[in-house]
């Protein structure tokens, strides 16, 4: 459970680096060769639609979180 914007804007940098994280490996397999051609195209492809724009839109979404005391 996250208390305050400072803890939540964390989380969301979390999120955000793993994503960098993932994106790094997949193109070094990518540059190293390891697929080629059509395969890797989808896969990127895929990649990017079903990891990473979900990745980075929670980040952004967690960052728009407005934390307010109870009551005001």
């Amino acid at each position: 459970m996250y208390r305050n914007e400072y803890q939540m804007s964390i989380a969301a940098q979390q999120i955000r680096t793993a994503a960098a994280t993932m994106n790094r490996i997949v193109a070094d397999l990518q540059s190293a060769n390891t697929w080629t051609g059509a395969d890797i195209d989808r896969f990127v492809q895929a990649w990017d639609s079903q990891v990473t724009t979900p990745l980075y839109r929670a980040a952004n979404r967690m960052d728009i979180i407005d934390f307010t005391e109870a009551g005001k």
